[in-house]
């Protein structure tokens, strides 16, 4: 049986392949793991902003009605980031004692908080027609923030 010799082109490939491996591979292990100092970590860190306001609402009963909504906007001005969010919940619930609502709001962000706002209440009422009573719950939570990216 005959042995067969590669061709160029098997050659040259070959030999692409060894040297861009020979080239490469130092590079890609050569790199350990470091741990950034702080004035490293704030370096790679600082300029960005992150805003959560977040509602949250629940309702239970014979008739029980729940939606929340939150927005978040953030915007450069002077070269600070500038974020605003908002965010609101409502729920209601009706016809029985044991109808009841939850509600709850809560903000956070990374950068410096300009102005934070976080309320929540619930109210429970009847109502009476010819002797009959339908009780009802009604549940309303809002969350604010203004924060702005961290200063010099």
């Amino acid at each position: 049986m005959a042995r067969t010799r590669p061709g160029k082109a098997a050659t040259r490939s070959a030999t692409a392949t060894a040297l861009l491996f020979a080239f490469l591979w130092p590079a890609a292990v050569a790199a350990e793991p470091s741990v950034l100092t702080a004035p490293e970590l704030d370096g790679v860190t600082a300029g960005g902003i992150r805003v959560d306001a977040t509602a949250f609402a629940q309702a239970s009963g014979d008739f029980a009605l729940a939606q929340s909504r939150s927005d978040a906007f953030v915007s450069t001005i002077d070269q600070r980031e500038l974020g605003i969010g908002f965010a609101d919940a409502l729920a209601f619930a009706c016809c029985r004692r044991a109808s009841d609502v939850a509600v709850h709001s809560s903000v956070s962000s990374t950068g410096e908080v300009v102005h934070r706002e976080t309320r929540a209440a619930t109210f429970r009422g009847a109502i009476a027609d010819r002797g009959n009573v339908s009780y009802f719950v009604y549940g309303y939570a809002a969350a604010f923030l203004v924060a702005r990216s961290p200063g010099d």
